[in-house]
């Protein structure tokens, strides 16, 4: 996971990446991946802040897709 926080405006992005598998499409490893950051529930940390924005990325081959939850 990386995370960026922006103390003067009160934003956090966090990002996790997956690596989709043969079978796996981008969207879902983009899902896989948001629903990671949920489980591990790492936006709870940052109950201060005014915008928390997760993003999921799944790479596959030399194929990136990028899912964003608000």
């Amino acid at each position: 996971m990386l995370l960026i926080k922006e103390k003067q405006k009160l934003r956090v992005m966090l990002f996790e990446a997956n690596h989709a598998n043969k079978e796996e499409t981008l969207e879902h490893a983009c899902q896989e991946a948001l629903k990671q950051i949920a489980e591990k529930r790492y936006a709870e940390a940052f109950d201060g802040y005014r915008t928390v924005i997760s993003y999921g990325i799944a790479f596959k081959g030399k194929d990136c897709r990028i899912a964003r939850f608000e």
